[in-house]
């Protein structure tokens, strides 16, 4: 799939995953548990979008202007760098810069909060009384164990190939192989956010069904079970 087509992809389906997590239902502020997960998805849309990968340097598709204006005086109109820029010592810096912006930073993050919210989840659950409420929490804590990793896991190679690696990764015809599996790699983390989330949190799952055909939204308590409203009516004595 060429590059552009894949991004053109990742960001209908990020922005699909993102609509449907602003829907009333996940709205609702008697519902906290979903917190977490506007969180994850927020700071994973705005890495994605900020995204400065590049498989060359000369051919960077950033739409950062402090990328534009550094490698303006580095890169030439046929897309080789110049040697005798003044700028040039500056890629090191911005390769490194880069890498603790763009990965280490993020991935750091999405761990510390991954884990502070399963935890404020399990705390959650032992103090609700509410019916079934292991049923409510566990999907929630299983997407955002795999979402996380996912992101970490897919990100963090290529990052720190074009951090360090790849000078001598591109000197070779296995490395050059391998600088494009960590490409492979690094652009599948957009696309699987939405299939993740489809598969392992049922209530995301119905809420997606009922917008794609306009049913009704139906309000649900444990993720898989429909709410029953039971309207008592009072008895004049």
């Amino acid at each position: 799939m060429p590059l552009q087509s894949h991004m053109q992809l990742s960001t209908t389906l990020n922005l699909l995953t993102l609509f449907v997590l602003c829907r009333s239902t996940f709205r609702k502020r008697s519902r906290p548990t979903h917190d977490p997960l506007y969180a994850y998805n927020s700071s994973d849309r705005f890495s994605w979008s900020i995204r400065m990968e590049c498989r060359w340097l000369s051919k960077c598709y950033s739409w950062i202007f402090i990328n534009l204006f550094v490698f303006s005086g580095i890169i030439s109109v046929g897309g080789y760098i110049v040697a005798d820029s003044p700028l040039r010592p500056m890629i090191s810096t911005f390769q490194t810069v880069h890498l603790w912006i763009y990965d280490l930073i993020p991935s750091g993050l999405i761990l510390s909060f991954n884990f502070l919210s399963i935890h404020h989840l399990h705390k959650l659950r032992r103090t609700t009384t509410i019916t079934n409420s292991k049923i409510r929490h566990q999907p929630i804590t299983i997407t955002l164990i795999i979402s996380g990793f996912t992101f970490v896991m897919t990100r963090t190679p290529a990052s720190l190939n074009y951090g360090f690696l790849y000078p001598t990764l591109s000197k070779t015809y296995w490395g050059r192989y391998i600088i494009d599996a960590f490409n492979l790699l690094l652009y599948t983390c957009p696309v699987l956010s939405f299939p993740i989330y489809f598969m392992t949190f049922s209530e995301f799952r119905h809420q997606l069904i009922n917008f794609v055909t306009r049913r009704p939204v139906t309000t649900r308590i444990a993720g898989d079970a429909p709410v029953q409203v039971v309207q008592v009516r009072g008895q004049n004595k």
